[in-house]
């Protein structure tokens, strides 16, 4: 399917692909049967599209990177031209044997010589008398030609009387002069039609000597076309292939398939260690929504469609998946609306296994609220115990209880808006919901006396409960926002130490290229120096000389070279907290352990280059352009990658260098998965195990092109998502 979606997503134009509905093989197969001529016409044009759909699969296209299952499957498409080529040499696309067929031409020009004959005597007789007429144009009757004569003048014309009209005014007459050509047309009508099954039958024998390849031609077809439609959808609705869930499902800002752009994005987690999940909360608010998107999602991944939900959606597999939503009550059956859910729960009950997924909607509605809420805790108890995956969507009190009482039961809540009274389709995850009935109810215009009634029926408990979970849901609001706050702060604390560590970091770099620039030019003047009082030595020597003067003139050489290991050592120890700096510029959070693919600085030579391979004994493979040196991971400061940097990979084949970034913005789908291609192939023969992709955010075209083929390829060993503050959705990180 991944192959049809990159081709859909090109820029080439599909074929007009039509495939008639083919549902007579069993006729075909057996022997004296004749298929009809609209059927060989069918079997010709799905043998033509059926080639088609062979040759756009197979062919070589230039800057797209299939993986080659489409074409695997192609190849089994079988080629029936001979077919199809002799079924439409004989008839026309709508199943009729052609008008120049030699085998009808003889038959085809008596029958033409007898109606002109017989349409000439009619003429006669309508012409000769007209006033006795009904109509100037003769009729048929059975297939034979007729006169409409006025019952009043039925003894003038001799002849053979078909039909009296119901009024009585007409007679339909034969007149016995074309009784004989009526005769003659209908036995060469019989001999042409008679012509016309032996071609259908001469096709259909042809075409049943290759029945069995043509059923399996059918049958590979018909799953070419699927995996073709399942692209469509996925393309049409941006759906992502979920990943593989151990147990349970994890829905990302997922929409219903049938609701369109109507659908309201839910997120949902039903982890590994929930057996048990009740959703609660107001009527509309979304939860048998989100109790059937559940159900959709899960037949929809078994059936190997991708989902219309987020990056991140995983989703698990069932042996069976058994629902129970909506009203079955029938008055044949004598089924209440409680009797019709309990049928069908007990149906459930009997066949559900440990690896089966159970919907159940308004579970205990229907009847008694205390004794459906002991029947509904029941039900889930039973299913908690034999470990069977079960959502529940309900209004009882006593079962949301349910979910804080009991391990692997866990609450969900449709949220509501108290203020707009109105759902905001949210689910919140631990808190359960508040019906809020009376709420609702007074938002749909029930009188304020009847609410004021209501909220006074109120039992004391219930008010009791409904305030406990208001209290529980306003504070898992709060515990939500202020997570998000601290969050956010986070984010900015951390970018605020990162500014102050890099201006740090600059101010230390000035000083210390100061201090560089200082210690170049002393070493210069004590080199001038030197060779100064070298020459002075030579002249004393050459001159009158004492051991004092000789000793005078090392002791000042020896000044000198102690005020330049004064000022060395001073360079050596800002350096070193130089590079501390830099260290702690980049926090460990951010770069991690050293590793393969990672920008670092030489220290004793300030240059940067990319960690290639780790040697033994704390020793690096690093690489400075072509050079590649072995140094110590001591003598080595690990840099933050530099963000968004532009790298253009033109060259081609094998020989192009790995970016360590590679951007694909403004590219086209193509153009990208060419590029990621070309960056593995490179990246690999050149040792780096790591690089990062930009795609950004935009529509997520390119997102899921990179994704899809990333985790097609078998040298990627895993990708992610960066970091937030290194890009967060727009970049991924991938590892070979």
């Amino acid at each position: 399917m991944s192959d049809w979606k990159t081709l859909l997503q090109s820029d080439l134009r599909q074929p007009d692909f039509f495939f008639p509905e083919i549902n007579f093989i069993a006729k075909l197969k057996k022997p004296g049967t004749v298929l009809e001529g609209l059927e060989l016409a069918d079997t010709a044009a799905f043998i033509m599209s059926s080639l088609l759909m062979k040759k756009f699969c197979l062919r070589d296209i230039e800057d797209i990177r299939l993986s080659g299952r489409l074409r695997d499957e192609a190849e089994l498409i079988s080629e029936l031209t001979e077919y199809s080529d002799a079924i439409l040499k004989e008839l026309n696309p709508d199943g009729s044997v052609k008008e120049n067929h030699p085998l009808l031409r003889s038959a085809r020009s008596r029958i033409a010589a007898l109606h002109k004959q017989i349409n000439r005597i009619s003429s006669g007789y309508l012409n000769e008398n007209r006033d006795i007429w009904q109509s100037t144009i003769p009729s048929q009757r059975d297939g034979r030609t007729v006169l409409a004569l006025k019952t009043n003048f039925r003894g003038r014309i001799k002849g053979l009387v078909h039909e009296l009209s119901s009024s009585g005014a007409t007679v339909f007459i034969e007149p016995f002069e074309l009784v004989e050509l009526n005769n003659d047309i209908t036995y060469e009508h019989s001999q042409l039609n008679q012509q016309i099954i032996k071609i259908y039958r001469g096709l259909t024998e042809g075409l049943r000597e290759a029945a069995e390849v043509f059923e399996k031609l059918v049958e590979q077809v018909y799953l070419l076309d699927t995996y073709y439609a399942r692209a469509q959808y996925s393309n049409r609705n941006n759906c992502i292939r979920p990943l593989e869930a151990g147990s349970g499902m994890k829905i990302i800002k997922g929409r219903h398939p049938l609701l369109d752009d109507k659908a309201v994005p839910i997120s949902l987690d039903y982890s590994d260690n929930i057996i048990i999940l009740i959703i609660t909360g107001p009527n509309a608010g979304g939860k048998t929504v989100t109790l059937k998107t559940c159900g959709l999602f899960v037949l929809m991944n078994q059936f190997a469609c991708e989902l219309p939900a987020d990056e991140g959606t995983a989703v698990s597999l069932y042996d069976n998946i058994f629902a129970d939503i909506g009203d079955d009550q029938s008055i044949e059956e004598s089924l209440s609306t409680f009797s019709g859910h309990m049928t069908r729960i007990s149906a459930i009950i009997r066949e559900a296994g440990t690896e089966s997924l159970i919907l159940l909607d308004e579970l205990g509605s229907g009847t008694d609220p205390s004794q459906g809420s002991a029947i509904a805790m029941g039900v889930l108890e039973y299913f908690r115990k034999n470990g069977i995956s079960t959502i529940v969507t309900t209004h009882h009190a006593a079962v949301k209880n349910f979910g804080y009482t009991h391990e692997g039961a866990v609450n969900a809540s449709v949220a509501f808006d108290s203020v707009t009274m109105k759902p905001t389709y949210e689910i919140v995850q631990g808190v359960p919901g508040e019906s809020h009935a009376i709420e609702i109810a007074q938002s749909c215009g029930l009188s304020g006396d009847i609410i004021k009634n209501a909220e006074d029926y109120m039992e004391n408990g219930d008010a009791t409960v409904s305030g406990m979970i208001k209290e529980l849901e306003s504070r898992q609001y709060e515990l939500i926002g202020r997570d998000r706050k601290l969050k956010e702060a986070e984010i900015e604390l951390r970018e605020e130490r990162r500014k102050q560590d890099l201006l740090r970091l600059r101010l230390r770099q000035a000083e210390y290229n100061q201090k560089t620039s200082e210690y170049g030019e002393l070493k210069r003047y004590i080199g001038d120096s030197r060779k100064m009082l070298e020459n002075l030595v030579r002249e004393l020597r050459e001159g009158e000389i004492s051991r004092e003067k000789t000793l005078k003139v090392k002791d000042f050489l020896a000044s000198f070279n102690e005020k330049l290991n004064d000022v060395k050592q001073g360079l050596d120890v800002d350096g070193k907290e130089l590079v501390e700096i830099k260290t702690e510029s980049v926090s460990a959070e951010e770069l991690g352990e050293f590793k393969a693919g990672m920008p670092v600085r030489y220290t004793k030579t300030n240059k940067e280059g990319t960690l290639v391979e780790r040697r033994k004994n704390g020793q690096w493979i690093v690489a400075f352009g072509n050079v590649r040196l072995n140094i110590a991971e001591d003598e080595l400061v690990p840099l933050k990658k530099k963000k968004e940097k532009r790298v253009k990979i033109s060259a081609s084949g094998f020989n192009a260098t790995p970016a360590f970034e590679l951007d694909l913005r403004g590219m086209r789908v193509y153009e990208a998965e060419n590029a990621v291609i070309k960056q593995i192939d490179s990246a690999l023969l050149a040792g780096i195990a790591e690089f990062s992709v930009i795609h950004g955010l935009g529509e997520g075209i390119l997102q899921k092109t990179v994704h899809d083929f990333l985790r097609s390829c078998g040298s990627v060993k895993e990708f992610y998502f960066s970091d937030p503050e290194q890009g967060g959705f727009g970049k991924t990180i991938v590892k070979l």
